[in-house]
């Protein structure tokens, strides 16, 4: 589990324009935002969405090893990387976070399962 020496390990900096990472890719990591903005394409059902600080994404990597949607940064961001082993540690200690992640993802419609939270928020869908 990461310690407060460590933060520096699991913060990831990212420009404007740069691809985080793209659908298809292999990966094992979840991402929340720290600071900045990120769009995020899924490839199934189509939709794109806006994220913004305290948004997480990248969550289906840590159950399955394929990326199915492309992150991209749209402004200059800070993102905090936790890898499968580090989210595992993280919710066998605390596991009312998994819970949280789990009513914030999106169900049909784009609606989440369950109230907004501080600590997981769903992504806003793109208005075009």
């Amino acid at each position: 589990m990461p310690t407060s020496d460590s933060k520096d390990a699991f913060s990831k900096a990212v420009k404007a324009g740069e691809v985080v990472f793209t659908a298809g890719d292999t990966g094992s990591d979840l991402f929340i935002v720290e600071e900045g903005r990120v769009e995020l394409s899924v490839t199934q059902p189509p939709r794109t969405f806006t994220l913004e600080v305290g948004d997480f994404f990248g969550e289906r990597a840590l159950v399955a090893d394929q990326r199915d949607a492309t992150a991209k940064a749209l402004t200059a961001c800070r993102l905090l990387r936790i890898d499968r082993a580090t989210f595992t540690a993280i919710v066998k200690v605390h596991p009312e976070i998994a819970v949280l992640m789990l009513r914030a993802l999106p169900r049909e419609g784009g609606q989440s399962a369950g109230p907004r939270s501080p600590v997981a928020r769903r992504p806003r869908p793109v208005s075009w």
